[in-house]
């Protein structure tokens, strides 16, 4: 929003369009009126209407059930025109978008879930195959896999429960990398010159983390290192030494010899300049 204003983008608040013509949009001025039982206040019209000069307009007009068809068939609605999830009509189930309005697919199969119980009088039992869970492997070589065809819908995986690497996934920088360990755990390795902290990972980090804020990060000045004082980290100082951040204390250590490092974090800090370097 802020960037949009610098802009030059004017927000119309309350105002409804009403008409094109002409060169210009006709809109109806809105008030907002009583909070309902969800404590919503509905936009209402206040007969009053202002006309913007434009050349062009882009229409977002949503998404609303056809309740009509409902009322047709004897099934009662509340005020939004939707149904109950068991409507007065015996035998008659209501479920996804159709009861909730514009909702999610998870939430529709949610809802099948519900009638299918609701039908049958109990839950549903069901058993997973156990071919049905990926190798850590199979999910691996499937993950980020796109396919523009439906016949390799199943051979795509861009969100896993076996293997979460999702804030490398989405990073459109590429600031958050996977470093595969000697042993072969998988961390993520955050680089700090490649990071615009556009936010993307945190959004969709299924764990509630902010990567590039938690993930231990790779500097490459020190300007950089003073200045991201919440990211643990370390930057490299030539040979073999390099600065660190570990739990609040920054201390130098040399990877030749005797250190205060965890044997993890060193581990992890020599994985990096011996196998990845060129992100340095």
């Amino acid at each position: 929003l802020e960037l949009a204003v610098a802009d030059g983008v004017s927000f119309l608040e309350l105002v409804a369009p009403v008409e094109q013509k002409d060169g210009k949009l006709r809109c109806e001025k809105m008030k907002l009126g009583e909070p309902d039982e969800k404590g919503r206040r509905k936009p209402e019209p206040t007969g009053e209407f202002v006309e913007i000069e434009c050349d062009t307009v882009i229409s977002a007009v949503g998404e609303k059930v056809e309740s009509e068809l409902f009322t047709a068939s004897g099934v009662e609605v509340d005020a939004k025109g939707l149904p109950d999830f068991r409507t007065n009509v015996e035998g008659v189930y209501a479920g996804g978008d159709a009861m909730r309005g514009p909702a999610t697919v998870v939430e529709g199969i949610a809802d099948a879930q519900w009638f299918a119980n609701a039908v049958i009088g109990e839950a549903h039992k069901f058993e997973i195959p156990a071919k049905a869970v990926a190798s850590r492997a199979d999910a691996i070589a499937k993950k980020g896999i796109l396919c523009e065809s439906a016949k390799c819908e199943g051979g795509r995986c861009l969100t896993c429960n076996v293997v979460c690497q999702v804030c490398a996934d989405v990073c459109p920088n590429r600031a958050n990398v996977v470093v595969e360990l000697p042993d072969g755990r998988h961390e993520i390795l955050h680089v700090d010159r490649m990071c615009n902290e556009c936010g993307n990972c945190a959004i969709f980090c299924p764990y509630d983390s902010a990567p590039y804020r938690d993930k231990f990060t790779l500097f490459k000045t020190r300007e950089g290192f003073d200045e991201s004082v919440n990211n643990q980290g370390f930057l490299p100082l030539g040979g073999s030494k390099v600065l660190v951040r570990l739990e609040g204390k920054v201390f130098e250590a040399d990877l030749s010899g005797k250190n205060d490092l965890p044997a993890d974090i060193e581990v992890f800090i020599l994985t990096v300049l011996n196998k990845y370097t060129y992100l340095l």
